[in-house]
C-alpha cells in the first residue's frame, strides 16, 4: 500500500523516507535540486473546447468557472485561456445540463518523476491542485501536514478519496517529529510498514 505524505519540504521528505518506510509525493512548480527521479508519465487535465454551432451564449460555462478563464469573442461563444484553465471541468459540467457545446479536450497538467519512494508533481501553480488529486487518487492512505485553508491541494483530494472512499488524515502544520508520530500511531501496525 501507499502511504502519501504532504504538506513538508523536500529536504524533510527525504528524512522522513529514510526512516520511515512509506511512499511520499512532492508538489512543486519547479523541479527539486536533489532529486534525480525518473519521469514516470505525463498527467493529463481537462481542457474545455466549445463548438460554436452548439452553443447557445447561456453564461452558464463562464459563471462556473472559478478560475476565471473563460473569455467571450467578439464573434463567438467563449474560449478558455490555456494558461488560467485548472481542468476541474466545472465550465463542462454547467454546460452539459444545457446544451452540451462544450467538448473534452485535454491539456498537460504537470509531469509526475520517481525515485524509490519519492513521487515529484512537477505543475505550474493553476493546474497545481486538479493534477494532484488526479495523482494522489492512486495512494491508499493519505496524511496532510498542512493547513486545509491554505491553497486548495487538500480540497481537490478531499473530492478525490471521496470518490474512491480511501482514507486521508489531516492535521495542523506538524514538526518532522510529530508526523513520524502521527504515522506511527494510524498506520504501524499494517504489514507495509
Amino acid at each position: 500500500m501507499k502511504i502519501g505524505i504532504v504538506g513538508l519540504n523536500f529536504d524533510e521528505l527525504m528524512i522522513l523516507i529514510k526512516e520511515i518506510n512509506v511512499q511520499a509525493i512532492y508538489v512543486t512548480d519547479t523541479y527539486p535540486q536533489n532529486f534525480s527521479g525518473k519521469l514516470v508519465k505525463e498527467i493529463k487535465l481537462f481542457y474545455p473546447r466549445v463548438n460554436d454551432e452548439e452553443c447557445i451564449r447561456c453564461a452558464s460555462c463562464f459563471a462556473s468557472c472559478i478560475d476565471r478563464a473563460l473569455v467571450w469573442t467578439p464573434h463567438g461563444g467563449p474560449r478558455a485561456i490555456p494558461q488560467l484553465c485548472s481542468g476541474c471541468k466545472a465550465c463542462y459540467y454547467a454546460c452539459k445540463g444545457v446544451t452540451s457545446a462544450i467538448k473534452e479536450d485535454v491539456q498537460r497538467g504537470g509531469l509526475l518523476y520517481n525515485q524509490g519512494n519519492v513521487y515529484v508533481l512537477v505543475s505550474d501553480y493553476q493546474k497545481m491542485s486538479t493534477a494532484f488529486a488526479k495523482v494522489i487518487s492512486n495512494f491508499d492512505n493519505v496524511v496532510f501536514s498542512v493547513p486545509l485553508d491554505k491553497g486548495n491541494l487538500a480540497s481537490h483530494a478531499d473530492k478525490a478519496f471521496c470518490a474512491r472512499q480511501c482514507n486521508w488524515l489531516s492535521y495542523p502544520v506538524l514538526s518532522l517529529n510529530e508526523l513520524k508520530r502521527v504515522i506511527r500511531k494510524e498506520f504501524g501496525n499494517r504489514e507495509y510498514f
